[in-house]
């Protein structure tokens, strides 16, 4: 059956065909005051069919602040997404805010991070998150290690996951 979500994979092409010939635009404002001050937005549109209909269309925005002193950090920031959908007037918001504290000391960078996400605001879904977590970055050049940690708070019967981590390995070209 025809779903209302937009698809962007190969199998639903006869449906919503790709659409190349529409150009998505976008693009990051930033600006930095006091030497410690940083302050963002970004935005992103394009259209995801070849139908000269508008409201199939991705709307991406966000914005952030950070304050760094003396090694110290805090950041925080909002990001959304609005989903135009097939019929006029219908349309799918998915976002979230986070907020990170933490520090940078010789090689070492620890953040304390936390946030939410929900990812269609029609229904609550398996994917919505409420995460608690922490970051811990040791770099030694050209290589750093990073290894990340969050537990989801966020408490649904379908999901199976509440914990998240990550270990990588990073290199500075």
């Amino acid at each position: 059956g025809l779903s209302s979500y937009p698809s962007f994979n190969d199998s639903s092409l006869m449906v919503l065909p790709d659409n190349n010939s529409d150009k998505g635009i976008g693009g990051r404002l930033e600006a930095k005051f006091f030497d410690g001050i940083q302050l963002g937005a970004a935005t992103y549109r394009s259209r995801y069919t070849n139908e000269d209909n508008l409201y199939r269309s991705v709307w991406m925005y966000g914005a952030d602040v950070g304050i760094q002193v003396e090694g110290f950090l805090l950041r925080a920031g909002y990001i959304g997404m609005e989903v135009g959908l097939v019929s006029p007037g219908t349309r799918m918001l998915r976002g979230g805010v986070f907020a990170e504290l933490g520090g940078e000391w010789g090689r070492w960078r620890v953040l304390a991070r936390t946030g939410t996400y929900q990812s269609d605001s029609r229904v609550h879904t398996p994917a919505d998150q409420q995460l608690a977590g922490v970051s811990v970055r040791y770099q030694f050049r050209p290589f750093s290690v990073n290894f990340f940690y969050a537990h989801d708070f966020l408490v649904n019967s379908a999901k199976t996951v509440f914990d998240y981590g990550s270990i990588g390995l990073g290199v500075a070209l």
